[in-house]
């Protein structure tokens, strides 16, 4: 019930939201940005909820400013500012910027991000008897990309992310509990940097109707880096996404994401390198709490059906988009949580899953899009779904998840 009323209100305040980010021009969603004229700077304040069911709900504010940097730009470059306050204290502060150059021969992403969450961490659940910690989670990361064109469709990419992370026990028993599985007091950073190639065919570098993209991602976190020299690891992400118009018209979507992730030399790696299903690096998978799994290596996929409502004589309706979502995946290999004493048997199954005997996660969900942004296909989202834990979770931002 508690659920219930915090989506609710926090779909009376979106509704709310989206008068308060109005546009400030006569925006028609059926025209593409493709003279000079049109190429103009687009400011939006938004405001909306935010739901998560370990920070509780809370409030977020987001500016965001759609810019064309010279007149070659074929499609708007972005930046905007995320703040989000959540009832149990929890805050998160984070910037993201896309630029897309040289008539979308460069394209650049970061994503700055500072948070404090309170959560209580599910250390050990055996079934019989379970150990919890009260406490802080504080994380600084800076991820970054570059690609550029080499042919058609074609690019390359290098990047790099910083990430330091530590918790914060809310009393001594919840640090002992901490330290007992490696999760750090104080900040431990991790450095790394990628080298990427990357096929995109899409129409539309915001939110596509038709095109395929994959991308295919090695990230090393080295000695010379700056890391330290035990936990030195690398890794390969893998990410493909495809999208096809039914019709004519484009009132009719499908889009899909594969996504996949193998952390190398897992045994080395800190706590940070380990896949948190839910969210890895800037990438969502939509339906569970950000932690409650976490292995080493991850495997999801996702779908979504969107109807795009048009000519209803209701500017509002017009930019309005209805989402069916359904997803699935699993992590899988070494487990973060490492236990001493036990039965030996256990233990070694507890430690380390095949993918065939990881569970299977899945979940289904709703959403809803705005579009604030018609030339540009920049949208608010808001999504609400319910997973195989039978656990309700609502998303809402800018931009898709696919």
């Amino acid at each position: 019930m508690k659920l219930f009323s915090t989506v609710v209100s926090a779909l009376t305040l979106s509704v709310s939201s989206l008068a308060f980010s109005a546009d400030t021009d006569v925006d028609d969603p059926t025209i593409e940005a493709t003279s000079a004229s049109e190429r103009e700077d687009k400011f939006r304040f938004v405001v909306m909820p935010f739901y998560d069911p370990s920070t509780d709900a809370g409030i977020t504010v987001m500016p965001i400013w759609a810019f064309y940097p010279d007149e070659s730009s074929s499609e708007a470059s972005s930046i905007s500012l995320s703040l989000i306050y959540t009832q149990n204290d929890s805050y998160i502060g984070k910037i993201n910027t896309d630029f897309i150059l040289m008539n979308d021969v460069l394209q650049a992403s970061t994503e700055i991000k500072f948070s404090h969450t309170n959560m209580t961490f599910d250390v050990l659940d055996t079934g019989t008897f379970q150990i919890e910690a009260n406490a802080a989670h504080e994380e600084l990361s800076i991820d970054g990309d570059v690609f550029y064109k080499l042919h058609k469709n074609f690019f390359v990419g290098l990047g790099s992310n910083i990430k330091s992370t530590r918790y914060i026990g809310k009393d001594n028993a919840d640090s002992i509990i901490l330290a007992a599985v490696d999760l750090p007091a104080e900040f431990q950073t991790d450095v790394g940097i990628s080298a990427s190639i990357k096929w995109d065919s899409r129409d539309h570098y915001y939110y596509p109707h038709n095109g395929v993209m994959w991308k295919l991602v090695y990230e090393e976190h080295a000695e010379w880096m700056g890391n330290d020299p035990d936990n030195t690891y690398s890794s390969l992400y893998g990410d493909y996404r495809h999208y096809y118009s039914l019709d004519n018209n484009e009132q009719h979507i499908l889009a899909t994401k594969w996504v996949g992730r193998y952390l190398l030399d897992a045994e080395n790696a800190p706590t940070s390198a380990y896949t948190t299903y839910g969210r890895q690096g800037r990438e969502i998978q939509r339906g569970f709490v950000v932690g409650d799994y976490t292995a080493s290596h991850l495997a999801n996929v996702e779908f979504e059906y969107r109807y795009a409502f048009k000519n209803t004589s209701y500017q509002w309706l017009d930019k309005s988009i209805l989402v069916a979502i359904a997803g699935a995946g699993k992590v899988f290999g070494e487990q973060l949580v490492q236990v001493d004493d036990c039965q030996q048997n256990w233990c070694e199954k507890y430690q380390k899953v095949p993918f065939k005997e990881a569970d299977t996660l899945t979940a289904v969900g709703v959403g809803y899009r705005y579009t604030i942004l018609p030339k540009e296909r920049i949208n608010l989202k808001m999504d609400v779904t319910y997973n195989s834990d039978q656990e309700w979770i609502a998303y809402f931002g800018i931009g898709e998840s696919i």
